[in-house]
């Protein structure tokens, strides 16, 4: 049987909130509303305006949406499209969509800046924009929307390799791949030039090139090999 803890205006019990929880859809639109979660310790807040709670798959979840809080001004409405738009464009239309959502930004009386799908590089996001009053930044429904704060990179082919691209950047702090999400959406984070890790791969022909940087160690784990490899070093590695 599923049971559902929720309460209104109080922290009490397995899901604590301030709003009306008095059905199984008012704990974050999901009827798995499940799990205790009690209210931590020194919590006296008792006009809290969301709800907390555990799915039947451990998830946290809540019922908070930041779309319930949009500045509806009576400004003007822009469109942004990473894909079909252009700055020279007036914005005003989906048609007409601004490539860059730094450029509807600064539409002196812009108020709602609707955005189309796309992975937004800095250029063509915020680029370094300060926002100066209150504008709503809403996906267009349906879709997914990421502004970042990172370059457009430029891949080539690793010479003497048929799979392995490489893009010039300095200053690299952390490197993410926008392709791969885990269960909570979070992009999949790659190594920097200190570690890396190789993920059911699959030699071509003979040959099997892993590569570090100067001064990196080169650890391996869970790696079958049918005979002795090389190091750059000098001497071999294996048979595992």
């Amino acid at each position: 049987m599923r049971q559902q803890h929720c309460s209104r205006g109080q922290s009490r019990g397995d899901v604590y909130g301030g709003h009306d929880c008095d059905t199984a859809a008012d704990c974050g639109a999901n009827p798995a509303c499940t799990a205790a979660i009690g209210p931590p310790d020194g919590f006296r807040w008792t006009d809290v305006p969301l709800t907390v709670f555990r799915d039947t798959q451990g998830a946290i979840r809540t019922g908070f949406d930041v779309a319930d809080y949009k500045f509806t001004g009576a400004g003007g409405t822009y469109y942004v499209s990473l894909s079909a738009g252009n700055n020279l464009n007036d914005g005003l239309t989906p048609a007409t969509a601004f490539k860059s959502v730094w450029k509807a930004l600064a539409m002196p009386d812009a108020d709602i800046v609707h955005i189309d799908e796309g992975v937004y590089p800095r250029t063509h996001a915020f680029n370094g924009t300060t926002i100066p009053r209150s504008v709503s930044l809403l996906a267009v429904p349906g879709k997914t929307v990421v502004l970042g704060t990172f370059d457009q990179l430029q891949w080539t082919l690793e010479a003497g390799s048929a799979r392995t691209y490489r893009a010039a950047r300095t200053l690299v702090g952390r490197v993410f791949d926008t392709k791969f999400a885990d269960p909570s959406g979070d992009y999949r984070e790659l190594a920097t030039d200190n570690k890396m890790w190789v993920d059911d791969c699959v030699s071509v022909g003979s040959l099997f090139d892993l590569r570090s940087s100067s001064g990196a160690a080169l650890q391996y784990r869970n790696f079958r090999s049918n005979g002795k490899f090389s190091s750059a070093s000098g001497g071999t590695i294996g048979n595992y």
